[in-house]
C-alpha cells in the first residue's frame, strides 16, 4: 500500500514537473529573441543599432534580429535602437508564470523555485518584439500570440500608431 502510494506521488511529480516547464529540470537560462523596428508610418526599418540590457548583460545587434539570444532573469529587458537620430525604445517585461507555483507542490519543489529566481531561469520575455521610432513601449509575454510580434504599449495603456495600420510592413532599405 506504501509502495504504491509512493510510486503514484513520484509519477506525479515527474508529470507535474514536465507540465509546469520547470527550467531547472528541462529548460534554458538563454531565450531566444527577435526584433524588429518600425518607422512613424509602420514601414520595417532595417540597420538600427539596438542595445538590450537586463541584469545579466548587455547584448548589441542590428535590426532586423531574428535569433539573439538573451539570458532569463527576473529583471525587465530594455532596448534602445538607434540609427542616425532616429530612436526607438522599449521594455520588454519579465514573467514568471505558473510554472514555479506549480513546482512548489512538488518534493523538493520550493527549492526548483528558489534556484530558478536566483538563475532567471524561470522567467521569459516576449519573442517576437517591434518596436517603433519615436516610441517608448511596454512588451508583456502575457499578450503573447505564435507567430505574431507582441503588441507594445505606451505607458498610458494606448497602441502605438502603426499597430492598428501595418499588417504586413514593407522594408525600408537602409542608405548610407
Amino acid at each position: 500500500m506504501i509502495c504504491s502510494l509512493i510510486v503514484r506521488l513520484g509519477a506525479l511529480a515527474l508529470l507535474g514537473a514536465q507540465l509546469s516547464g520547470c527550467a531547472t529540470l528541462t529548460g534554458d537560462g538563454t531565450q531566444s529573441l527577435q526584433i524588429d523596428t518600425m518607422d512613424e508610418q509602420g514601414h520595417v526599418i532595417e540597420g538600427m543599432r539596438c542595445k538590450l540590457t537586463n541584469a545579466s548583460s548587455d547584448y548589441f545587434a542590428d535590426t532586423p534580429v531574428y535569433d539573439i539570444q538573451v539570458h532569463r532573469s527576473a529583471s525587465d529587458l530594455h532596448i534602445k535602437c538607434q540609427l542616425g537620430d532616429r530612436v526607438a525604445e522599449g521594455t520588454a517585461v519579465s514573467r514568471g508564470g505558473l510554472r514555479g507555483t506549480a513546482a512548489m507542490l512538488l518534493p523538493g519543489g520550493s527549492a526548483y523555485v528558489v534556484i530558478d529566481h536566483l538563475t532567471g531561469y524561470r522567467y521569459t520575455y516576449p519573442a517576437w518584439i517591434r518596436l517603433q521610432v519615436g516610441e517608448k513601449l511596454r512588451f508583456d509575454a502575457s499578450n503573447e500570440t505564435a507567430g505574431k510580434p507582441v503588441p507594445g504599449f505606451r505607458p498610458d495603456g494606448t497602441p502605438p500608431q502603426y499597430a492598428s495600420t501595418a499588417k504586413k510592413p514593407q522594408a525600408i532599405v537602409r542608405s548610407d
